[in-house]
This record gives C-alpha cells, sequence and structure tokens, in this order.
C-alpha cells in the first residue's frame, strides 16, 4: 500500500511561529485579537485537485426594476453623468488636459496626502467639477478653515443634483415663464412694407421715397391705395467703390467690419435686387451708413474716383443719406429685426452723428440703441461657459461672426466709456458695466487670417495689423474707466483730491505708453524713415493706426492738465500739469505737421475728423494760453511759430467741419473780450455763431429735398448751445481768476 501524502501546513505565520492552534479563517481569531496581520499561505491549496473543490458560482440576481427606489438611483446617477458632462464640455481645456477620473493635483510644495478614507455610497457625495475641486483643495490646503459641520450640509444640499425628471420640470416651469415675460413684437400690428430699388447716386436727390406699386411689378405685396415706401441703393458698381474707399481710409480707425465678409454681403444684396427675392434688410442698413460716412468723409483727393462731380456735392449728400437711414431704422424697429449688420450700421451712424453734431443726445440715442441690439443677439456674452443656454436664447455664431461680433461688442463698450471722460449728461456714466458681459478681446490679426475654416492665431502685439489700434484703444478706455468708477456723485471730492486724482491717472497714462503700447506706436519719425517702403510698420493702414494712436492718446492728455494749466504758471505744486499740457499739445501740432507730409488718403480727410480735431483744438488753446500767461523773450519765436501753424490749421478746417467753425467762433470771441493778440499774419474775424441748428453743418451749399416730406434745410436736431448762453457764460469770467473748468466746457462745447 503506498503511503498517503502528507498534507501541507495551511496555519498562518504568525500561529505556526507562537505554536497555537489557528482555526485556518483569514485574518484567524488569534491574529485578529492581538490586532496582527494575517496574510492568507501562499500555499494553502493541496495538491490534490479533488481535495479543494471551487465554490460554485452564484447566480447574479438581476434587479427589480419595479422597484422605486431602484429607479431613483438610476435617474439620479444619470443626472450626475449628464451635469459632469456638460461642465467638462464647458470648459474644453479641462476636458483636454486629463480624463474625468484623473486625481486632482495638489498644490506645489504640498505634504503627502493621508490615506484615503474607505469610499463612500454611490450617491452620498455630489460631483464637482475639476475646476471646483481643485479650487477648493487649494483653498483648504492653504486656509484650513474651521467650518460648522451645518455649513458642509448645506453646501451638500445645494450641489445635490436632481434627477432627470425634476430637472426637466424646473426647466420646463422656467421656460414657462420667460415665454410669458419675453415676446417678440407682433409683426401684423406694428410692420410695415418697404421695397428697395437702384439708382445712379448723383440721382438719388431727385427720386421720390415713396411709390404706387403697378400690377405688373414682381413682388408679395398686394396693390394698395397707399403709397409704399422706396429705398434707394447706388448702383452696384457705385457701392463697390464706397465700399473700397470703406475699407481703405475709414475702417482702420475704427475696424469692426470684416472685409471680405462685407463684399459677399454687398455682392448676395445686388443679386437678390436682381432677381427680385428677398432684400436682406441688415445688408441695406449697412450699406446706407457706409454711404453716409464715406460722403462726410469725401475730399477734394476723391475726386479722381469720378463718382462725384466734387467733393462739395459728396458732402451734400451725407444728411441725405442720413435720412433715409432714420426711415428704414424706424422700419426695421417696427418690424424687430435685428443682425449683426444692423448694428454695425448704427454703430456707423453714430460715429457719423458725432462729427455731424458733436455728442448730441440724437447720437446718443443711436449708440444706445446699438447696445440694446447687441444684447439682443448676445454679443455681450460670446464666451460664456453656458453655451447651451446660449444657443437656445441668442442666434447662433459662426467662427467668423463670433470674432466679428467680439469687434463690434468692444468697440461700442469703448465708446460707452469714453463718453463718461466728456462734459454733457452723460458724464462720469456709461451703459455697460463690465462685470455684466463675458467676451474676449478681439484677436490681433488682420481680415486676411480671420476665415470659418481655420483657428484664430492671435500675432504679439509688436506686429501691426488691422486691430493694432483699436485693441491699445480699448486698454486706454479701461484706465479711464477705472478712474471713472472711483468718482461718486453721492460723495463729492475735495480739490485736493481731485487733483490727486489727476497726477494718479496722469502716472496710469504713463505706464502705459511706456510698458504696454506696442513699439511701432512709439517708434521715432527718424527711426521709421529708415525702414524698407515694404514693412508693414509704413503700411498705409499702420500709418494710419499711429496717427489715430496720438491724437486720441494726447488729447486726453491734454484735456486733463487743461484746467491746471493757469496754476501751474503761478504755483510749482501744479507746475507738473502744466509741463504735460504743453507738452501732449506739441506732440499734436507734430504730428499734424508730420501728418500733412503723407501720402495718404487719411491726410485730406482728417479735417473733417472729430477726434483728430477736437485734438488739435485743445492744443491750439493751451499754447494761445500759455503765450499769453507767461513771458519768455528767448522762446517765444518758437512758441509763436508753434500757435500760428496749428492756428491756420483750424481756419483750413473750419471750411470742412461745422464744429470747429463753432469752436473757433467761441475762441475767437473770448480773445476779444480779455484783448488777447491773435497770432501774428491770422485773421481775428468771426463769424456770428450760428443759433438754427444743422442748417450749416455741410457747408458747401443748402441741402436739397430728399422727397421724404422734410423740406431743404430742415434741422436734424435743435441747436444745443445758443449764442446768448455762450456769451453769458463768456460774461462770467475773470481773466485773473479764470474758472478754467467752465472755460473747458465752453471749448468742448461745439464737440458735444
Amino acid at each position: 500500500m503506498a503511503r498517503q501524502q502528507r498534507k501541507r501546513q495551511i496555519s498562518c505565520h504568525f500561529c505556526r511561529m507562537r505554536k497555537l492552534r489557528c482555526n485556518r479563517e483569514f485574518p484567524c481569531s488569534n491574529c485578529t485579537s492581538r490586532g496582527v496581520a494575517c496574510p492568507e499561505p501562499q500555499h494553502a491549496a493541496t495538491s490534490d485537485a479533488s481535495a479543494v473543490r471551487p465554490a460554485p458560482a452564484k447566480k447574479p440576481v438581476r434587479p427589480n426594476t419595479g422597484d422605486p427606489d431602484i429607479q431613483n438611483r438610476l435617474e439620479r446617477l444619470e443626472g450626475l453623468l449628464q451635469g459632469l458632462s456638460r461642465q467638462l464640455e464647458s470648459v474644453p481645456e479641462l476636458a483636454a488636459a486629463q480624463p474625468p477620473m484623473a486625481s486632482f493635483a495638489a498644490p506645489p510644495f504640498a505634504p503627502p496626502p493621508p490615506p484615503p478614507p474607505p469610499p463612500p455610497p454611490v450617491f452620498a457625495a455630489p460631483v464637482v467639477a475639476p475646476s471646483q475641486a481643485q479650487a477648493q483643495t487649494q483653498t483648504q490646503t492653504q486656509t484650513h478653515p474651521q467650518t460648522h459641520p451645518h455649513h458642509h450640509l448645506q453646501a451638500h444640499h445645494l450641489q445635490q443634483p436632481l434627477p432627470l425628471k425634476i430637472q426637466d420640470l424646473t426647466n420646463n416651469a422656467l421656460l414657462v415663464e420667460e415665454y410669458c415675460i419675453v415676446s417678440k413684437t407682433s409683426n401684423s400690428i406694428f410692420s410695415d412694407h418697404v421695397i428697395f430699388r437702384a439708382c445712379p447716386i448723383r440721382s438719388i436727390t431727385q427720386l421720390s421715397s415713396f411709390t404706387f406699386q403697378s400690377p405688373g411689378f414682381s413682388s408679395s405685396i398686394a396693390l394698395t391705395a397707399e403709397p409704399t415706401r422706396c429705398i434707394w441703393l447706388p448702383n452696384r458698381d457705385e457701392a463697390d467703390a464706397l465700399v473700397q474707399k470703406y475699407m481703405a481710409d475709414i475702417s482702420p480707425m475704427h475696424h469692426f467690419i470684416h472685409g471680405p465678409h462685407l463684399r459677399r454681403l454687398v455682392t448676395e444684396l445686388y443679386a437678390s435686387l436682381k432677381s427680385g427675392s428677398q432684400v436682406p434688410v441688415g445688408t441695406v442698413v449697412l450699406l446706407l451708413a457706409i454711404c453716409a460716412i464715406v460722403t462726410y468723409s469725401w475730399t477734394p483727393h476723391d475726386d479722381e474716383k469720378k463718382l462725384f462731380q466734387d467733393s462739395k456735392e459728396a458732402n451734400s449728400q451725407t444728411l441725405i443719406w442720413v435720412k433715409i437711414l432714420f426711415n428704414l431704422l424706424e422700419i426695421c424697429q417696427r418690424n424687430d429685426h435685428s443682425s449683426i449688420e444692423c448694428v454695425q450700421g448704427l454703430t456707423l451712424l453714430t460715429t457719423t452723428l458725432f462729427n455731424l453734431e458733436g455728442i448730441s443726445p440724437t447720437a446718443r440715442a443711436m449708440l444706445a440703441r446699438a447696445i440694446f441690439l447687441s444684447r439682443e443677439l448676445g454679443l455681450h456674452r460670446i464666451d460664456h461657459p453656458d453655451t447651451d443656454s446660449f444657443c437656445q436664447k441668442y442666434p447662433p455664431l459662426t467662427r467668423l461672426t463670433a470674432e466679428v461680433g467680439r469687434r463690434l461688442w468692444w468697440h461700442l463698450v469703448g465708446v460707452d466709456w469714453m463718453l463718461a471722460r466728456f462734459p454733457g449728461p452723460q458724464e462720469g456714466t456709461y451703459l455697460v458695466n463690465p462685470n455684466q458681459m463675458a467676451v474676449r478681446k478681439p484677436a490681433n490679426i488682420n481680415d486676411e487670417d480671420l476665415d470659418e475654416d481655420r483657428e484664430i492665431v492671435d500675432k504679439p502685439m509688436d506686429q501691426p495689423t488691422i486691430m493694432s489700434y483699436s485693441l491699445h484703444r480699448i486698454r486706454f478706455l479701461e484706465l479711464f474707466r477705472e478712474f471713472t468708477d472711483r468718482t461718486t456723485f453721492s460723495k463729492p471730492s475735495s480739490a485736493s483730491q481731485q487733483y490727486d486724482t489727476v497726477l494718479q491717472m496722469d502716472a496710469a497714462i504713463d505706464r502705459f505708453m511706456a510698458h504696454e503700447a506696442s513699439p511701432f506706436f512709439r517708434i521715432d519719425v527718424k527711426e521709421l524713415e529708415k525702414l524698407p517702403p515694404d514693412d508693414p510698420w509704413r503700411s498705409p493702414t499702420a500709418i494710419i493706426n499711429r496717427y489715430m494712436y496720438s491724437f486720441y492718446l494726447y488729447s486726453q492728455c491734454c484735456r486733463l492738465h487743461l484746467p491746471y494749466l493757469a496754476r501751474g504758471t503761478v504755483d510749482p505744486a501744479y507746475a507738473h500739469s502744466r509741463q504735460a499740457c504743453l507738452r501732449s499739445a506739441r506732440i499734436i501740432t507734430q504730428r499734424v505737421q508730420q501728418l500733412v507730409k503723407e501720402e495718404v488718403g487719411f491726410a485730406h480727410m482728417m479735417l473733417r475728423l472729430g477726434v483728430a480735431m477736437h485734438g488739435l483744438f485743445l492744443a491750439t488753446i493751451a499754447l494761445v494760453f500759455d503765450l499769453c500767461l507767461t513771458n519768455d523773450v528767448a522762446d517765444d519765436g518758437s512758441r509763436q511759430q508753434e500757435v500760428e501753424h496749428a492756428w491756420r490749421t483750424l481756419e483750413n478746417a473750419e471750411v470742412q467741419s461745422s464744429t470747429v467753425a463753432r469752436g473757433m467762433n467761441i475762441l475767437r470771441h473770448i480773445m476779444e473780450k480779455y484783448k488777447i493778440p491773435f497770432p501774428t499774419g491770422v485773421s481775428g474775424h468771426h463769424e456770428p455763431i450760428q443759433t438754427n441748428g444743422h442748417t450749416n453743418y455741410i457747408p458747401q451749399g443748402q441741402i436739397p429735398a430728399d422727397a421724404m416730406g422734410m423740406p431743404a434745410g430742415m434741422p436734424l436736431a435743435k441747436p444745443h448751445h445758443t449764442e446768448q448762453e455762450i456769451e453769458g457764460h463768456i460774461s462770467k469770467m475773470d481773466l485773473e481768476d479764470v474758472d478754467w473748468e467752465r472755460l473747458c466746457w465752453e471749448f468742448d462745447a461745439p464737440f458735444i
């Protein structure tokens, strides 16, 4: 009989070492009572396969789907997964960085974390987005706050996701509320019909703005006894010439229209006119606004285009296009029309009105309407992380239209913040709160680099593009908005506090020019001339951007210190303001002299631009009054030449701009009253201050009737400053104790 093989020991290691009786269950009773680890021996199995048989596998128990508890847990799990996926989709950086189940990184130089506690039940804790969890981890590591347990329960209760049924019910309830409160205008009540036709641009003034449709006219509008509004557009080749002029000479000053896209829109517009199909109204609004601003900016240098007989005829059409645009915008408001092109047209109309009237109530109303329509389109939250809500409430945006929307929105925001710096009802206030918008800054790229099929690659700020001036202007206006926020109406500040704010603003501007502004804005003219002619820094767009930057920046510096110019001549505490004001004024006059030598259309158009002329006007005021307040025989010759050159430039601009003409009349009144000598070789004669509104806004000739029910010469708005008001303010001033704040208001009055 063969000897049986001895069974192997299966007692644990601790029991064998201590000669204890092991119950051979791991962990055994001996190890458990002593708190000793009890690993299972690796040789527990015998060599006899039949001695130890595997336990039969248990049949999986299929859960009863009818159990309400299991059903609720499944719904909550689905809600958790759906909420987590939405959070990851809204933050693409998190989704691309690591998978959702990856552990969150600990703060730098943090000690190793303790062993994790036993996992809680599946639904015991809410799921938190990776960004929120990381922020919570860092906050707890740095501060270790002692929080009451009730606060943990409250946060847990707020973050606990709801089942899908409850989420859908809540969303539907909110949707019902939105439908009850927010509604679209009923087109059947307020809508008005309009037709569009094209004709030669020089015949616009002779055509009627109403027409009766004949039965043979192909249109969906039924024949009625009432006349139908007719909007006349220039012919296709003339429209292309106007668009080319706008993109080359005007758009670099405020670039929020994509050039290639604009040309495609014009092509589609005239194709619709030719085929008799529905015309895109937003494109018509934009084209009419381009017609208005281009005819206003038309100079003798542009007569070679043969579009008009001369620049006088082109300038005389500006108000006609403005009135046509007003009529179409009224129809758009009745029909509840909103589009990016419509907002772009409103923005251009606002710019034209600023040049025509100054900062008038009409211009401010158009700006407010443009901001309102931008919000209707969702331009104030293009980059909001909640993309689902954006797609449900606002029209969809492509990559191209989203970037154009960023350009347009930031331009409107900049104008809104800029107006808070000027006197008037809007002084110290603005419409757009930076905390109530979610829009990135536009990219520093040219239009050729912006396409639907390519990713947007932002260029360095030292590389000049079509957006260079706009981006610097945004940053500069952000500085002014920060100081505007410091001024409160309820607590007026003292004179010393106001001057401290002026010095702080001056220091912020100096830091901006020294460290934040692009190098090609600060380059010296002699260094610029050494560059090759085809260098991007010498392109026409870069030239316009550079001069607009100088005019705007230094005019604001000059105006900031102008109220303290006289004090700086007698009080050393204000000497810095006098030096800063005169330095800015001299830079402006030098830039004007340099611009005259440039062979660009902007040099001829400068005399009709409010921004450039306002800066030159302030510079002339500073130089003239400093020449009268101080006697520096050694330097009088050069100072006299500066004043003469600036004065002659303003005299030439009087013929081109009614705002400059009114400002020069006020300046001559003041100089005559206080016996201030006029610059040598210039005329001190002034015309009576006009009080008949805007009849003389196009000084080259009377405005013909445009067959819109408004006779020729009808004022566009009421006058803002009558002769009696201006004379009253002037009579209250004493040269020995001049109220320089009031004086600055008088000088700004023609531009407001």
